[in-house]
């Protein structure tokens, strides 16, 4: 199985706590539909709920919340995109027919059919620029489109372009310092290396660290950080040290050593790998020139001392070379020429 992207795995961890990402939803509605949603009521929905049978496609976090003052609820699902997806509005179709088959199998047959959110996540290195809304995908001429409009299905997604906003126009939105941090991370992992935004990402995770619920929120971040960038993980570490209540400032110190030892480990196994076919390359080179001057000493007899040191020493174009010229050479000097 192969491993989640670190965007992946920060993604899922952080936004995975319903009050970060009711947090991140609330900041892209119109008040009015902010202001309707039950918030505290929302809860984090299995993503087998949308079919096993999609596990090649599987949504990336899915909740339920209540609507104030109504007894049904709505559905929030929140994707994760790197890159612009061409046919993200036909996922998502899918993702939420499906939650509707999984809903329908416990409903009665007058239950009205519960909302679907549909939100992306985008951090991609340029603007969102694929479709966002499902008509777009259809090939219909103008004429045709504006005929056939009201028949078509149509889906607009909420888009998420954290390339659109800047690191104050996030802090500005967000009421939580770890949606505040998770979302500066994606918008700005290219840049963690840049102290500025490490201290103003530190910030937010420091105040975050205040609930010893989110230690474990804290750990995936410091990964995180440590894992799109180059900087020492003691670069990170000095700069939350000190400034956590202990047991979080613990945390992430065991989290820093675990790191700077697998950071020590796979230095080590990159350098065994490096003198491995180091050792291997030069022991074919070293066979090649056996093989040439076994062929001398049958066809011209024993090398001197100065044509074994030579072939010894030849790199492999070199010896190439000697192969072929050997099969045709009438004299030694013809080899060597």
């Amino acid at each position: 199985m192969s491993q989640p992207n670190p965007h992946d795995a920060l993604f899922k961890t952080i936004f995975g706590d319903p009050r970060v990402s009711a947090d991140v939803v609330r900041r892209l509605l119109p008040p009015t539909a902010a202001e309707a949603i039950d918030w505290a009521s929302m809860t984090p929905v299995p993503t087998e709920f949308i079919g096993a049978d999609l596990t090649d496609r599987r949504a990336d976090l899915i909740f339920e919340a209540r609507v104030a003052g109504h007894r049904g609820y709505i559905f929030v699902l929140l994707e994760h995109q790197s890159s612009p997806d061409g046919r993200m509005p036909f996922r998502v179709l899918v993702y939420m027919a499906r939650i509707w088959e999984r809903w329908l199998r416990d409903a009665a047959p007058t239950d009205p059919f519960p909302p679907i959110l549909p939100v992306v996540v985008y951090h991609g290195e340029r603007p969102w620029t694929a479709p966002s809304r499902l008509s777009r995908l259809f090939d219909l001429p103008p004429m045709l489109a504006d005929a056939l409009g009201p028949y078509l299905p149509e889906l607009r997604l909420l888009i998420d372009d954290l390339n659109r906003s800047d690191d104050r126009q996030i802090e500005a939105s967000t009421r939580s310092a770890l949606a505040t941090a998770g979302l500066l991370m994606l918008r700005n992992h290219r840049r963690l290396e840049q102290i500025e935004y490490l201290d103003r990402l530190v910030e937010h995770l420091v105040a975050a660290a205040q609930d010893p619920g989110m230690i474990d929120m804290l750990v995936q971040s410091v990964c995180y950080v440590y894992s799109v960038s180059n900087l020492e993980i003691g670069t990170v570490e000095r700069r939350i040290h000190e400034r956590v209540p202990p047991d979080v400032e613990e945390a992430v110190m065991t989290t820093a050593e675990r790191l700077r030892a697998e950071g020590e480990a796979r230095g080590e196994a990159r350098g065994e790998a490096r003198g491995e076919a180091r050792g291997e390359a030069r022991g074919l080179i070293e066979g090649q020139a056996r093989v040439i001057l076994r062929q001398i000493e049958l066809k011209f007899g024993p090398p001197s001392g100065q044509i074994h040191a030579r072939v010894m020493g030849a790199d492999t174009e070199q010896l190439n070379l000697w192969t072929a010229r050997i099969l045709t050479a009438e004299r030694l000097d013809d080899l060597f020429r």
